[in-house]
């Protein structure tokens, strides 16, 4: 049987049961049970995994697997759990660990940065992330809050690896569904709750448009081509119909362009201009964006 949610490979169980390793954090994603190599786990046997960073849940917990899989010997035990419904997890996950990376991403990269741990080092980014998360996306989960703030804080420290160079156009790949599945449900909760627009992800969502609009140069086959603010050209991938969609309108003025991009219900599934003053934030945010440069609208919600 194939696992719900999972991580895509495990690099190896070593022999000695010392240490369990993963690949890197990744999108849930099916596995068969008996990819985990030296496991022991019978192919056709219920086991439901989700890694989550540090954590490891079962939806179910074969007997015996603990003689089969060494979280005792490894000394993870105290991160295996057992849980009726993994959906908080994952949610948790898509909303802290990949929401922060969408969040302050291309709007990093606007500011001249290159990898995910140089923005790490930079005290407006980091900082923008922070709040982001501690403020505005945690509040709006269902979990216990201080399982969330450690999630949070194993976040940064893994951004903070020293042993990978997370690159930021990679993280920008798509960006548009990204926004949409990892930042769009914390910023409406949030506004659903607190009755107004959260700092952070509504900066986040001028970030965005941003960076899908700065100094376009040209549409090719290979992308949309635009223009950092230091002269260096870089190619935004996502679907063909939303590079058209930008490069048609690449000389309208910054509200003008909001206009038209929270009013597509083809990229939000809604009308975002219906929300109460959020057009005209986002407005402001990206014509500070483009007058006063990324890093000053990242120091503007601190």
């Amino acid at each position: 049987m194939k696992c719900s949610y999972g991580i895509r490979r495990i690099v190896r169980i070593k022999s000695s049961c010392e240490k369990i390793r993963s690949s890197r954090i990744l999108n849930e994603a099916p596995v068969e049970c008996d990819s985990v190599s030296h496991s022991g786990i019978k192919k056709n046997e219920i086991c439901r995994a989700c890694f989550s960073l540090r954590d490891i849940f079962f939806a179910s917990y074969p007997e015996g697997l603990d003689d089969r899989l060494p979280f005792k010997k490894a000394g993870i035990s105290d991160k295996v759990f057992v849980v009726p419904d993994m959906s908080p997890y994952k949610k948790r996950k898509v909303r802290i660990l990949n929401g922060a990376h969408t969040g302050f991403t291309l709007g990093a990269y606007l500011a001249g940065r290159d990898i995910v741990r140089d923005c790490m080092e930079d005290d407006k980014i980091r900082g923008f992330m922070n709040k982001m998360l501690y403020e505005e996306v945690i509040p709006t989960l269902p979990l216990d809050k201080d399982d969330l703030l450690a999630f949070a804080s194993a976040v940064q420290d893994r951004f903070n690896n020293p042993f990978v160079d997370h690159q930021l156009m990679s993280i920008s790949l798509n960006s548009s569904s990204k926004w949409k599945a990892r930042n769009m449900p914390s910023f409406l909760t949030y506004i659903e709750e607190q009755k107004e627009l959260p700092a952070c992800l509504t900066m986040s969502l001028a970030f965005y448009i941003a960076f899908y609009s700065n100094d376009l140069q040209e549409l090719n086959d290979s992308g949309l081509v635009a223009k950092r603010p230091d002269g260096s050209c870089y190619t935004i991938s996502d679907d063909r119909w939303i590079l058209e969609f930008y490069w048609e309108r690449k000389d309208l003025s910054a509200k003008e362009l909001v206009h038209d991009v929270l009013s597509n219900e083809n990229l939000w599934d809604q009308d975002l201009t219906q929300i109460p003053g959020l057009e005209d934030a986002v407005a402001a945010d990206l014509e500070m964006i483009r007058e006063k440069g990324a890093e000053e609208a990242f120091a503007s919600c601190l």
